[in-house]
């Protein structure tokens, strides 16, 4: 894959995602779970079962959290056996582009992905969910991986301590704020909110452009949003 290719509004998702898990080093475990998740909650309207939201919820928590590991295996082993899921999976899974899978990362979010897609087709063949709605649903997939994973063809440099520093500290908290107080039950990041960060890290000094820019984009911003990992120190 090329950079005009992983910059393209509707990108191939998978070929983004085999690309990304054969980088050296490859994404974290922790950016892998919150984009599944993210993947979730786009559809959380057609998670009905609320073992599977449960689920969702402490997957996000054992991100941040791994004392939440003993939660999550629970949340796991509580979850339905869904068959009907599973025969959608295998009519529109990319065999091949699994096949390909190099690591366990890679196949855990391959595998996070195809349920997603599981799950919107079966809404579209039961009447719930239009094909026109599932079509945007997979732009709105592509356009969490660029929030989540940026451009690793030109991937940010560490903020220097003098912008993170400026004026007690301003541009971390509001970043850390924006990285709690989420909105719910979708889970994207206030867009406004990240506006004001932008404007506090240009009173700080930073020459980070395409930091700044995305700041500025309406999103979807969701956990795990390369800036505001960047602001914050997470991997």
């Amino acid at each position: 894959m090329t950079e005009d290719e992983w910059l393209q509004a509707l990108p191939d998702m998978h070929g983004m995602i085999s690309y990304l898990y054969n980088l050296e080093p490859q994404p974290s475990r922790r950016k892998t779970r919150l984009c599944m998740a993210a993947f979730c909650r786009a559809i959380w309207h057609l998670m009905t079962d609320e073992r599977c939201r449960h689920a969702v919820e402490v997957a996000e928590r054992f991100a941040d959290d791994p004392a939440a590991e003993a939660d999550l295996k629970a949340a796991i082993k509580a979850l339905p056996n869904k068959r009907r899921d599973y025969a959608a999976l295998h009519k529109t899974a990319p065999h091949d582009a699994a096949r390909s899978c190099t690591s366990r990362k890679e196949q855990f979010l391959f595998a996070a992905l195809q349920q997603v897609q599981a799950l919107t087709v079966l809404a579209v063949e039961s009447g719930s969910h239009d094909p026109q709605t599932a079509a945007a649903q997979v732009r709105r997939q592509t356009e969490m991986i660029h929030d989540i994973f940026g451009n690793p063809f030109r991937p940010s440099p560490p903020l220097p301590p003098s912008v993170l520093a400026w004026s007690d500290r301003t541009v971390p908290r509001i970043a850390k704020g924006i990285y709690d107080e989420r909105r719910l039950p979708e889970g994207t990041l206030d867009a406004a909110r990240l506006a004001v960060l932008a404007d506090a890290l240009l009173d700080a000094g930073c020459d980070d452009e395409e930091l700044i820019a995305h700041c500025r984009q309406p999103g979807p911003h969701v956990r795990g949003c390369w800036g505001v990992d960047l602001i914050l120190g997470k991997s």
